[in-house]
């Protein structure tokens, strides 16, 4: 009994952090657009980053900024999705440290969304104006992870991912209050299994249910044990 309690709270604080500094949204993979599309949008020359199932972890710093009347929602980027299965159920999570106390909002749109949306084509030309400046070469790679993209896949189920960054804290430092400095995020494209759960969670799932399977037949084991233990006393006492 024990060891399940014990197993309870254990795998709730772990859940508890891995959702603490995270905010994430569910989407399914859209019909398959040609990438010949996107040549009108000149995704080579904008800060865009880009996530695939098969490369489904980015590692980045993202623009923050404190809300105002012009940007309630805080700075905005841009991240494409590529390379999704059409009907597919995926999970899309940003995670933060708790040092960079931040508000994030994650939005997501088709392609057609974006061509016939002035104010989306817009949102994504500033993103290029409000470019963040290079850190460790991030910007190099997102360009040359487009130009990859457009030399591999002809078509593509894709979806153009918006993050509003919103700084959430408050300080006597009046640099850090006048200077946002940028969030280290990871951003995961987390596919589910069948639907049902996403495909992150089962070796975590798989090592609790062993877990447990396993403490079950310890505890039988230790309880024959205990039983034989003690009627191995009782026919010595008698015996006396």
């Amino acid at each position: 009994m024990k060891v399940f309690v014990s197993l309870i709270i254990y795998t709730f604080t772990r859940i508890v952090g891995v959702f603490a500094n995270t905010e994430k949204v569910l989407i399914f993979g859209p019909k398959l657009d040609s990438i010949s599309q996107l040549e009108s949008l000149n995704l080579e020359y904008l800060d865009l980053r880009s996530l695939s199932p098969e490369y489904g972890t980015l590692r980045t710093f993202i623009s923050a900024e404190f809300p105002s009347n012009s940007s309630v929602h805080g700075r905005e980027s841009w991240t494409l999705l590529h390379g999704l299965t059409e009907g597919q159920r995926y999970e899309v999570r940003i995670c933060w440290a708790a040092t960079q106390p931040t508000s994030f909002i994650l939005e997501t749109f088709d392609v057609i969304d974006i061509l016939t949306n002035p104010k989306l084509k817009s949102s994504l030309a500033r993103s290029y104006e409000m470019k963040l400046p290079q850190v460790n070469g991030l910007t190099e790679i997102r360009e040359q992870n487009y130009q990859g993209l457009k030399s591999i896949e002809q078509f593509s189920s894709m979806l153009f991912l918006r993050i509003f960054a919103a700084a959430d804290y408050y300080t006597s430092n009046s640099s850090l209050m006048q200077d946002v400095p940028p969030v280290h995020v990871d951003i995961i494209l987390d596919p589910y299994s069948f639907n049902i759960c996403p495909r992150s969670l089962i070796p975590t799932a798989a090592y609790i249910f062993i877990l447990a399977i396993s403490g079950w037949i310890l505890s039988n084991t230790l309880n024959e044990w205990a039983e034989v233990c003690h009627k191995s006393g009782l026919k010595d006492q008698k015996k006396q």
